[in-house]
């Protein structure tokens, strides 16, 4: 319960360490063992460097603040169930990625929740770069009333506020969340979005 945040947690790593988590979860890709019924909730999640921009000099392109994915952090790893995980309420900033919780075909994550999360900053140090929040092979997932901004670049990449994909997904509703200042202004081509379903079924965009 509660609304404020009153718990802070840092990577103090320099902000050229690659590979790196504020929270990770660890679930295995065999013996199908996970981290199921996980709340993360009223904190101040603070990485360790906004990464790749164009603008921070810095090439890191794995600095993560919320990380449930493969055993090694990188930006495709999958790991098994991450079932009913729960995001709600905190302030993250300082990564490349703020959210990513990735699963796999036959190893969806059932019943996710991010709500009610700000994401960002108008701090070029603390930005966060790449995604706001990344959600892969997600069954029944909800999104909704996070605040994700200041997503600004001049890199040869494509952004997101919010990222839905995955052959396996299905039934997932992305509502109510307020995204803003998600621009690049690099010249080669790269695309920035508020909100970006790239595969799928059945997902539902509303209010956003």
């Amino acid at each position: 319960g509660g609304v404020t945040k009153d718990l802070t947690i840092i990577n103090t790593a320099a902000n050229t360490v690659t590979a790196t988590a504020v929270i990770r979860l660890i679930g295995r890709t065999t013996l199908g063992l996970g981290n199921s019924n996980i709340t993360i909730k009223n904190c101040n999640i603070i990485g360790n460097t906004p990464g790749n921009s164009g603008f921070s000099g810095i090439t890191v392109t794995s600095s993560i603040g919320i990380y449930a994915g493969a055993t090694t952090i990188s930006a495709s790893g999958t790991g098994n169930d991450y079932d009913n995980l729960l995001i709600e309420n905190n302030s993250i900033r300082s990564c490349y990625n703020g959210i990513h919780v990735m699963g796999g075909t036959t190893t969806q994550r059932d019943n996710l929740i991010i709500r009610g999360n700000t994401i960002g900053s108008t701090l070029a140090t603390e930005q966060v770069t790449l995604r706001g929040i990344t959600a892969q092979q997600i069954v029944n997932g909800i999104i909704e009333e996070n605040t994700i901004t200041s997503m600004i670049v001049n890199a040869s990449i494509n952004i997101a506020g919010i990222e839905v994909y995955g052959s396996a997904t299905t039934g997932t509703v992305v509502r109510r969340n307020t995204i803003s200042d998600i621009k690049s202004v690099s010249t080669a081509g790269y695309g920035a979005y508020g909100v970006n379903i790239t595969s799928g079924t059945g997902t539902t965009v509303s209010n956003d």
